[in-house]
């Protein structure tokens, strides 16, 4: 993970610097669950990995260095042993 500068941004008159961090896919743990779920209907139960990967804003004020926002694009799947993914667990732009 590298938080790059990514420019000036104002937020509500303030000016700030922007900042971007890219956290790509990586397995985070593993689910067990019903295989018919995520359309493995020969198998009663399956364990997928979980994997998760973001993309966060931060703008900070450029004087204090404090944070005065941030947005998380957040992205949990769950994936089986070949890398396909079976489900979606969440996926939203949290602010």
């Amino acid at each position: 993970m590298v938080v790059q500068y990514a420019g000036r941004a104002t937020i509500d008159g303030l000016p700030t610097y922007r900042f971007v961090e890219r956290v790509p896919a990586g397995s985070s743990g593993t689910q067990k669950l019903p295989g018919s779920l995520v359309g493995l209907h020969g198998q009663p139960t399956v364990t997928l990995d979980e994997y998760y990967q973001a993309a966060n804003t931060y703008w900070v004020d450029p004087v204090t260095g404090a944070v005065v926002d941030t947005s998380e694009d957040q992205k949990i799947t769950l994936r089986d042993s070949s890398g396909v993914q079976r489900l979606v667990l969440f996926q939203g732009d949290l602010r």
